[in-house]
């Protein structure tokens, strides 16, 4: 076996160590925080919050639908068609109007009362990892 210390290998790279050590200014950020958490249970973490973020969006359908079925009782005129007369076609879409105003107010409520963020992601992923922590100490 060969000295490591013998061959040229370390004395070059001790003089270029403090060739360079000597005109630089090193700025260290190295620290880290590790997680450590199963593949079903960050799934469950993402999943949890992939629902929480399609819910805030969730009001978009209904208001699109509101607008759709107020806009057309402002703008028609109900005529008989399909078997049905004027005033059913009118009486439906008022009814379209009055149930896609509650789903748009429930959608509402529900997106403002969400908070999810990168932030809670985090903080549920290392929740889950801290609970299971303690369970084994």
């Amino acid at each position: 076996m060969s000295d490591p210390s013998s061959s040229p290998e370390p004395k070059l790279s001790k003089a270029f160590s403090s060739e360079l050590i000597k005109d630089c200014i090193i700025h260290s950020n190295v620290k880290q925080e590790v997680i450590i958490v199963t593949s079903d249970r960050l799934e469950l973490c993402l999943r949890k919050h992939l629902d929480s973020v399609a819910a805030k969006g969730a009001w978009i359908t209904p208001a699109s639908l509101f607008i759709t079925f107020v806009a057309t009782l402002c703008a028609s005129t109900f005529h008989n068609a399909f078997g049905l007369s004027a005033a059913v076609w009118e009486a439906m879409f008022i009814l379209l109007s009055l149930a896609s105003a509650i789903w748009l107010a429930c959608a509402i409520w529900r997106a403002k009362n969400i908070r999810t963020s990168l932030e809670t992601l985090i903080k549920e992923v290392k929740k889950i990892s801290d609970m299971r922590v303690e369970q084994d100490q």
